[in-house]
């Protein structure tokens, strides 16, 4: 029972104004670099949204970040750290992918799931780093509670690198697909002058390459020479599945509907970090694994399956998320009645709402049926839903029984609003 208005939003059976739809937006966690110091980005920094991949490349001006250093006539490189994390999210927005945010990682993960709480348009959580040593474990004890909270998250995770046992998450398994393998990007590697750092001049007003340009053509000539030879050296980059997959969820959602399985899509740029014989993508597939395989020459994500292996409602991606798309969506609307009157006339404008968002769905194919009443169900009402305790006290309860478009029985969601 709650003591304050809000929404709570309770999974009740696992038996057979207007509502806005909530776009997919990751937050994909990672290591990423400033742009001129080629330092490491701190977890402070908190989540950074980008709209398209030239805001990406804006503020990740330099894949490489390499300051240059003169000395006389002498010109060196004065290290360099590659922008993996930036290369997956620009392959992620080339792949279909739509506004996002990052969140750089640290070993010390406390307190990262606040920053991701404080957008509360993250419906999707992933990685970027291609690493079996990072602390996964240490992360989803972190991120945990953020798939419990009825608010609707889906976490996709990396198997394993190179190994055959998959790395299960501790979460509910039913918000959580996990893919292998790792997957290779041809390198696009890009660059911008104006924000390298260049130090050692003569003049110290020179201090970037772009100035250096100018300045001294021929220092530049050499500067640009390493920078090349620096970029050439990266033919591939390993990155997590996560951002490619993260993209193909955007891709089949805008175009197919968050009902339709995100599998048989194709990866562009991308290959698999290590071949998967067809002898063993069965034994990943039990254990609720997706498989990114080659096909005729492409690379092809194979299976839409949640870890929840077992289940038969929560077993495949497309069903869970259309479910928290839903429980977000009708959330969201709970809270415009929060200062309406605890009456027929709420009631009744309510479930209209409701029934007409949910026949939308169902008249799409996202709800199984002939009729919209196999596919849905709207309950709201005194002695329905509600006793007079429940109508004294303030809470406004909707009960919805929902058919996904697969063979299940319904699954019922129950939504309660406190009004004044």
């Amino acid at each position: 029972m709650m003591n304050a208005p809000g929404v709570t939003i309770e999974e009740v059976g696992l038996t057979a104004a207007s509502v806005r739809s909530s776009a997919t937006v990751p937050v994909f966690i990672g290591y990423f670099y400033n742009k001129k110091t080629g330092n490491v980005l701190p977890i402070s920094t908190g989540c950074i949204r980008f709209n398209n991949a030239l805001e990406l490349r804006q503020y990740f001006a330099n894949t490489v970040p390499a300051p240059v250093k003169i000395s006389g006539a002498d010109v060196s490189l004065s290290g360099s750290s590659i922008q993996p994390g930036a290369i997956a999210i620009n392959h992620y927005f080339e792949n279909g992918g739509g506004p996002c945010y990052i969140l750089p990682y640290s070993a010390n993960v406390t307190g990262m799931a606040d920053y991701i709480r404080e957008h509360e348009d993250i419906t999707l959580i992933t990685t970027t780093f291609a690493n079996d040593n990072i602390g996964l474990p240490a992360l989803m004890t972190e991120l945990k509670p953020l798939l419990e909270d009825g608010k609707g998250r889906f976490f996709v995770a990396t198997a394993s690198a190179r190994g055959f046992s998959p790395f299960i998450p501790d979460g509910p398994v039913q918000d959580i697909g996990s893919y292998h393998p790792y997957l290779t990007l041809t390198s696009r590697l890009w660059r911008d002058d104006a924000e390298t750092t260049v130090s050692g001049y003569s003049d110290s007003s020179i201090d970037t390459l772009a100035k250096l340009k100018t300045a001294s053509p021929a220092l530049y000539a050499k500067a640009d020479a390493l920078i090349k030879e620096r970029l050439a050296a990266l033919k591939t980059i390993a990155v997590s599945p996560g951002p490619a997959v993260a993209a193909a969820y955007c891709r089949t959602d805008r175009e197919r509907g968050v009902w339709k399985a995100p599998a048989n899509i194709v990866i562009n740029d991308a290959e698999p970090y290590s071949i998967i014989p067809e002898k063993d993508h069965g034994k990943w597939n039990e254990k609720g694994v997706n498989i990114i395989r080659k096909m005729n020459g492409k690379t092809v994500i194979f299976g839409a399956r949640t870890l929840a292996v077992d289940s038969e409602q929560w077993r495949y991606v497309s069903v869970r998320r259309l479910f928290n798309k839903i429980q977000r969506d009708i959330g969201e609307l709970m809270r415009h009645f929060a200062d309406a009157p605890n009456t027929q006339d709420t009631w009744t404008r309510a479930k209209s709402i409701v029934d007409a968002y949910l026949h939308d769905i169902w008249s799409q194919g996202g709800l199984k049926g002939s009729r919209p009443e196999q596919g849905y169900q709207v309950a709201l009402g005194k002695d329905e839903t509600m006793d007079d305790d429940d109508i004294a006290a303030g809470r406004m309860i909707a009960q919805i029984k929902l058919a996904a478009s697969r063979p299940a029985e319904f699954i019922i969601l129950r939504f309660s609003q406190e009004l004044l």
